[in-house]
């Protein structure tokens, strides 16, 4: 296959996020007026419109005169505080957004999948976007944990001159990619924890909202309603659902190393795969802060506790 640039159809994406203060330019490193102009036009944008707008709505849920109308409000002054936490993550980590971009953003050659699927077609660890990488961390080394399961599966019945240097590829891989794990986690995981966080309570404040808003009264909005509920609670579940997905894929790279042919290598191979084995003894699991790792067991607890806020609500209210 001839190389290929396979983040073109998120290239418009970028630039959006670029001007919208989400990215980082790539040359913010030069010291002419334009440059200086890219630095601070975040800040210019979000500062005077964005936290002032959150800011009136948190003064508007605070000053109302009850429950009902204040439920109103919180459900999205929440998700708003969601946003800003995700902004002052983004700001403050843009350098090692930038140099992590630089590392995956870079064209490859996919290798093409053959008979005996040691070719598997994925990208290599150093080629995936890196706002693919921070939108959802777990997609894309779940994918290459994947890979690697299905590599190590395809030398079933491959002899040992063939195999070893393919194992040998593999562990490299797997070496690049556990970095990459480490430092997709520290990117991510602030914004992540806020995002379950906070969603308990969007959760909770919307579905107060939908009790006390009736479908034949207003159809449109609830409906409107409720289409966000879904949106949070979608949301809330694929990161959970692709660090899920990243963990059990790294966890059955051990069943993978026992289905090759290792009972008919060398003493030197056999060496190779047992310092292998010793090496996936340590879990790979992304984790949001030092509280939880990220994986569906969290997101069903955010929708249990969503829910006990929401009868602790309805009762106090009553």
């Amino acid at each position: 296959m001839q190389a290929t640039d396979r983040i073109a159809a998120v290239r418009f994406l970028i630039t959006v996020q670029r001007w919208t203060g989400l990215l980082k330019w790539q040359d913010e490193n030069s010291h002419d007026l334009w440059t200086w102009v890219k630095r601070i036009h975040p800040f210019a944008l979000h500062l005077p419109l964005t936290f002032t707008y959150i800011g009136l709505m948190w003064l508007e849920a605070l000053t109302s005169a009850d429950f009902e109308q204040a439920g109103q409000v919180l459900y999205m002054s929440v998700t708003e505080l969601a946003l800003v936490t995700k902004l002052i993550n983004i700001w403050y980590r843009r350098e090692q957004v930038a140099g992590v971009h630089s590392q995956t953003g870079r064209r490859s050659r996919l290798p093409a999948m053959q008979s005996r699927g040691e070719g598997v077609l994925a990208p290599p660890a150093d080629a995936l976007p890196a706002h693919l990488l921070l939108l959802y961390p777990g997609q894309p080394i779940a994918l290459l944990y994947r890979v690697m399961n299905l590599r190590l599966q395809a030398l079933h019945r491959t002899p040992e001159r063939e195999s070893a240097p393919r194992l040998r590829a593999i562990f490299r891989l797997h070496t690049r990619v556990r970095r990459l794990t480490r430092q997709c986690e520290a990117l991510v995981s602030p914004y992540v924890l806020s995002q379950v966080v906070f969603s308990a309570f969007i959760i909770c404040f919307s579905a107060y909202r939908l009790v006390h808003m009736g479908f034949r009264e207003r159809p449109g909005l609830f409906l409107t309603t409720l289409q966000f509920v879904a949106v949070m609670i979608v949301q809330i579940f694929l990161p959970c659902y692709y660090g899920n997905e990243l963990t059990f894929h790294a966890s059955a790279l051990t069943d993978s190393v026992f289905r090759t042919n290792w009972l008919e290598y060398s003493v030197p191979t056999r060496k190779l795969l047992n310092c292998y084995m010793e090496f996936l003894k340590r879990p790979v699991k992304v984790r949001a802060g030092v509280f939880f790792e990220i994986g569906l067991p969290i997101f069903v607890k955010t929708i249990n506790n969503a829910y006990s806020f929401f009868a602790l609500l309805l009762k106090v209210s009553k």
